[in-house]
């Protein structure tokens, strides 16, 4: 990859992704979601000590974490200059923008059209569902679709030289220290390996020595890691123990179009186009070893070992590069049949359709994401929590409110959405939604004694997610309520002997 050959359009391109998603970003001080919670914690307990935080007094009432800290790290290095707030807000935005770039050179690498490679960028750029988990949220994905497209291009590039193996290895191992998702890549190598063979496709003898040390590397740091998580989960380990409940839910309210339009419908179509057109048609090396992420991908997607918008993420940025494959051919078309005097107006037009189907879905998707941002009187709650109640405490809030009980409140929650080790999650979520719902005092002292619980925190957000208004028992000597402005917080003070 030449620097010096970066054409400005490019630059233009992910200059105006970086400044869409920042503008948007920094409407509010808050994240979208609690797990952003849970990486400034750990950003700024590196900050402190060096170390990540793994023995977590807050999480679960105490609990030991297993996780790779590459990512906070990363953070963490910025946070020695810059505000914890700015880092969450610029460092990802930046990293997320960086697949305009990725995306391009690999599809130029694939196509050698840099028309086809600029529209791929833009639809990169502007992948909605991407959008929506990035925008707003300190997410490690962020960092893994740009490393994803880096291993990709590395691989692409084995046969010019001795560097790109080298790349394919820092590369490789960066995207294995950044998570276990990783492991839909190594995955799909296995699968672009025997699928080459069927194919009778000329492998490089690099590729199946890089699979292997892929396969060795992913295996040996997570049995360092996270040895204990996978005796406990298995393969489970992969989707990082969501519970069930959840896991059901978010696959029974995503239908096949709003996946297409989470992803785009132009990528979308153009790329399962491709797919079929490779598998049936032609033959391709390159073409195989995108078609064979993205199969590993779908098929732990199907099989629900990893989470969806993951999933759909890792899908979607395939498909987008494949899509490129297309959008050359409809190029070299249109330059020689009778519409090649208008060809600019037809990529003019092209655009402007994706401009339509993947641009402004993103807006509307990235508006949609602070729907999840703590209110300022969510805000002001935690802070009352901080100050008018013993360090001890422990707080129930929903679970999704969990980190942002122990950052802002600084106080143990109940549950989080950490769910790796916690080998009861169905049935302490099921729990939590009992003691909320329950018309039953007796219940909900037996659970609320059996987890500990100093204080009930009552949120917007808690009413609608299990559809209550009040809690219906709690008119009674046992319970005390403390705190009732936008929220409500209840004192528990009875036990069941």
């Amino acid at each position: 990859m030449d620097i010096k050959k970066i054409p400005i359009w490019l630059i233009v391109i992910f200059i105006a992704v970086l400044f869409f998603r920042l503008i948007i970003a920094f409407q509010t001080p808050y994240f979208s979601d609690d797990q952003s919670y849970f990486v400034l914690r750990q950003v700024e307990e590196i900050k402190i000590t060096g170390l990540p935080l793994y023995s977590d007094n807050l999480s679960y009432s105490g609990r030991t974490l297993y996780f790779s800290p590459f990512f906070h790290y990363v953070l963490a290095f910025f946070n020695l200059f810059l505000p914890i707030t700015l880092v969450g807000k610029l460092i990802p935005n930046i990293l997320s923008s960086l697949v305009v770039f990725a995306s391009y050179f690999v599809v130029l690498e694939i196509t050698r059209n840099k028309k086809a490679s600029l529209i791929t960028a833009i639809m990169a750029g502007f992948m909605p569902i991407f959008i929506r988990e990035t925008i707003n949220t300190v997410s490690v994905f962020s960092l893994i679709l740009p490393l994803l497209l880096a291993v990709i291009y590395s691989i692409l590039k084995l046969e010019s030289g001795n560097k790109y193996t080298l790349y394919l290895i820092i590369f490789m191992s960066l995207f294995v220290v950044t998570d276990t998702i990783s492991f839909v890549v190594i995955l799909g190598l296995i699968f672009f390996f025997f699928l080459g063979k069927t194919e009778d496709i000329k492998q490089n003898k690099t590729e199946l020595e890089v699979i292997l040390f892929s396969l060795f590397l992913y295996f040996w740091l997570n049995l360092i890691i996270f040895k204990r998580a996978f005796l406990l989960h298995g393969p489970a380990l992969i989707s990082q123990n969501i519970p069930s409940y959840l896991i059901v839910d978010y696959f029974s309210r995503l239908s096949i179009l709003e996946a297409i339009y989470a992803i785009g419908i132009i990528p979308f179509t153009m790329g399962i186009f491709v797919v079929y057109d490779y598998i049936f048609k032609r033959k391709s090396r390159s073409i195989y070893l995108l078609i064979s992420i993205s199969l590993s991908s779908f098929l732990l997607l199907w099989f629900r070992f990893i989470p969806l918008t993951q999933g759909l993420m890792l899908t979607g940025i395939i498909l987008i590069i494949l899509s490129g494959q297309y959008l050359k051919s409809l190029i070299v078309f249109l330059s020689k049949s009778k519409f090649s005097k208008n060809q600019n107006l037809m990529i003019i037009a092209l655009i402007f359709l994706v401009v339509l189907t993947s641009v402004l879905p993103s807006i509307i998707y990235a508006y949609n994401s602070f729907r999840n941002v703590p209110s300022s009187g969510d805000i002001d709650s935690f802070i009352w929590i901080r100050e008018n109640t013993p360090p001890n405490s422990t707080i129930l809030g929903n679970v999704y409110e969990g980190h942002l009980i122990s950052y802002f409140s600084q106080r143990k929650n109940v549950a989080d959405s950490n769910y790796l080790l916690i080998d009861n999650i169905n049935q302490r979520i099921q729990d939590i939604r009992t003691i909320y719902s329950t018309p039953y005092k007796i219940d909900a002292i037996r659970l609320l004694n059996e987890y500990d619980v100093d204080y009930i925190y009552i949120s917007q957000h808690t009413k609608d997610l299990y559809g209550i208004d009040n809690l219906k028992y709690a008119s009674d000597d046992c319970f005390n309520l403390v705190y009732n402005k936008t929220n409500m917080i209840y004192k528990t003070l009875c036990i069941i002997e």
